[in-house]
């Protein structure tokens, strides 16, 4: 049977990461590379890198949007807001400063102190989320980069008090992955050079067909199969009912149930054509899939016209986890989003690492 594994077990440890990046100042000066010295343009089609520095976590995408967010306390406890600073990639990618509520949404107006200061009010509420986005986003930016604490007032009054301590690293870690650091257009690393970045790398575009079709039978010879080949528990209650999609007239797919624990359940994920059973095919490994060669599994997926959406939490709390969306492109799944949260600290926010342009063909 699949053991459960100890999910971002590292990431949720009581490791205390550092602040690596040298101290910060609004005001260094620093040499733009040149041109042909500038960093080769990001291999698109593999997800970004996370990196944690004290109290904040940042990270950026396979375009290089990218995005730092505070924690809570080590103790893992949950902000009552939580805030994040997010950049577009490319010469004139703006700023704008997300807002996050344990309890749910949060409204504006938005208000900003730093270490007592007051930086900005305002905001909106939009359909991805709340921020506060224009000059004041780019004032709320540099006044993090040397202060100790934020305080954040959401709506009626609902407040909260959060650390600022690794926030200049991460904003200078955004600096560098943008191509911005030693320019006019860094938050942290500013210098001289004209306020320019590398472009906007381009989307990958996954084409996904029209799904649909009359699905194959899944016999109980088929279903033993499908057990053996992915170690997999049976089950006997409704847990255990087989998934059964058809994604033309001669493949079907098969989500089985084959392990589960308080916060996670776990899928094998099969192919049915011409009356065998075989492992899917993922162009990426799926959030808790056991080691390679092994049958893929998906961790709390649900499938709808053509897309696998998961969210394979660290813990029960869900403040931490990696969710991931797999779209059916003819041949396999392929991943189309991923957001993560490496830290299990009280932040309801994630890191997206991952997306690309979904096509659909042959149909509506």
């Amino acid at each position: 049977m699949i053991l459960i594994p100890l999910l971002l077990a590292a990431a949720c440890s009581d490791r205390a990461p550092q602040d690596t990046a040298p101290p910060s100042n609004s005001s260094i000066q620093e040499t733009a590379l040149p041109p042909s010295s500038a960093a080769p343009p990001p291999d698109t089609s593999r997800p970004g890198a996370i990196d944690v520095f004290r109290d904040w976590v940042v990270g950026c995408d396979n375009v290089l949007d990218c995005k730092a967010t505070v924690l809570g306390t080590e103790a893992g406890d949950f902000p009552l807001i939580t805030l994040a600073v997010e950049r577009k990639a490319g010469p004139l990618g703006p700023i704008r400063i997300g807002f996050s509520g344990r309890d749910g949404e949060v409204t504006p107006p938005f208000t900003v102190e730093v270490d007592g200061r007051v930086v900005a009010s305002g905001g909106m509420t939009t359909p991805a989320g709340a921020y506060i986005t224009g000059p004041d986003a780019q004032r709320i930016a540099a006044a993090l980069v040397n202060g100790q604490q934020a305080t954040l007032t959401a709506g009626a009054g609902t407040r909260e008090t959060v650390s600022l301590a690794g926030a200049s690293a991460a904003l200078r870690y955004i600096d560098a992955e943008q191509g911005r650091a030693g320019t006019q257009s860094a938050i942290v690393a500013r210098g001289p050079a004209s306020a320019t970045a590398a472009p906007a790398p381009a989307l990958p575009v996954v084409q996904v067909p029209a799904i649909g079709g009359t699905p194959a039978a899944v016999t109980s010879e088929l279903l033993a199969s499908m057990r053996t080949q992915g170690d997999c528990e049976a089950y006997d209650d409704e847990y255990g009912a087989p998934r059964i999609h058809a994604l033309s007239d001669v493949v079907t797919m098969v989500s089985l149930p084959c392990a589960r624990g308080a916060y996670n359940a776990i899928n094998a994920v099969f192919l049915i054509e011409d009356g065998e059973a075989r492992p899917a095919p993922f162009d990426a490994d799926p959030s808790m899939s056991p080691e390679d060669g092994a049958v893929p599994t998906i961790t709390n997926g649900e499938f709808a016209n053509g897309i696998f959406d998961s969210f394979a939490k660290g813990r029960g709390l869900g403040d931490c986890g990696i969710a991931q969306k797999f779209a059916w492109d003819g041949e396999r799944f392929r991943l189309v989003e991923q957001s993560e949260m490496p830290e299990c600290r009280g932040s309801s926010d994630t890191i997206p690492t991952f997306r690309a342009q979904v096509e659909r063909t042959g149909g509506d």
